[in-house]
């Protein structure tokens, strides 16, 4: 299960893209966004996407009702656009129940600040659950963390990747 991570207009959504060509072709992806964005190149692609409440404050669908629907879909990978609020919890829980190759991207400035914002948005949306149990639930779910930049001329491009090694990350690549 991979994060990528970086700042506005780094080029999460695109290297997700990218990586999503190289899904088997008998695959069920469901991708869950606020705006559609990922289109993974395969036969069996179901897309879920956020809703806003209408005028009246009504008919909304949040990204946290569709990762816990998601899970009754049958995937064998889930794509979460970008993780920024409570859905970081269902999505943690779904990559803790059997659907590795999972992705999704968060802001952050580095991939130990990715794995720190993961912690935070859990510790913000849930009551009375201890930082080691959410830092042992991450562990447990994210396998990889790529971190991505921007440069001063507009170039983008994969700057650390960290890779879960016996329970702690270790730097794999770092440019």
């Amino acid at each position: 299960n991979c994060v990528i991570s970086g700042g506005t207009s780094s080029g999460k959504t695109s290297l997700l893209n990218f990586l999503c060509q190289y899904f088997l072709p008998n695959e069920r992806i469901l991708t869950v966004e606020d705006t559609v964005e990922l289109s993974p190149p395969v036969k069996n692609l179901v897309q879920l996407q956020a809703r806003k409440p209408n005028a009246d404050g009504q008919g909304a669908i949040s990204l946290r009702s569709l990762i816990q629907c998601s899970l009754r879909m049958r995937p064998d990978r889930i794509i979460v656009g970008e993780c920024r609020g409570d859905e970081v919890l269902e999505m943690l829980q779904a990559l803790n129940t059997g659907h590795p190759g999972s992705l999704t991207t968060i802001h952050a400035n580095s991939t130990q600040e990715a794995l720190q914002r993961l912690e935070l948005l859990c510790l913000l949306s849930s009551n009375n659950v201890s930082v080691e149990a959410i830092r042992t639930w991450i562990r447990s779910s994210i396998d990889v963390v790529v971190q991505v930049e921007r440069d001063e001329n507009g170039h983008r491009h994969v700057s650390e990747i960290i890779q879960k090694r016996e329970g702690a990350y270790d730097v794999v690549y770092k440019r």
